[in-house]
């Protein structure tokens, strides 16, 4: 997943939006920018949220919870997975999107 995932974050960076470009002192992006990048179905916002949501995962996997993703987890299901997350938890959005993915992957895989 790791090539898979460099990839996907280069074209997401490529394609993305100026407006995630402006600097936030607390995070970059929230979880309802990301949900609205998750929800929209041009190539540019669907390669940022693949990118932004692979990158996680990548850097999940490589932390504490390495051993709860399964293998064959890829990008597209791991995408399913937050935008799911973030559906079912509006409320939440306004946290930082990548606490909020993270939180998506260990409600998931790592009951």
């Amino acid at each position: 997943m790791r090539n898979a995932g460099s990839f996907a974050i280069m074209v997401g960076l490529l394609f993305a939006p100026p407006a995630i470009a402006q600097h936030n002192p607390s995070f970059y992006i929230n979880g309802q920018k990301l949900h609205e990048f998750c929800e929209k179905k041009t190539a540019s916002d669907n390669a940022f949220c693949i990118g932004y949501v692979t990158a996680i995962a990548d850097s999940f996997e490589h932390g504490r919870s390495k051993d709860c993703i399964p293998d064959g987890v890829g990008s597209l299901i791991v995408r399913d997975v937050i935008s799911k997350f973030l559906v079912d938890h509006p409320n939440l959005r306004h946290l930082p999107a990548n606490t909020l993915a993270r939180a998506a992957l260990i409600e998931a895989y790592c009951p």
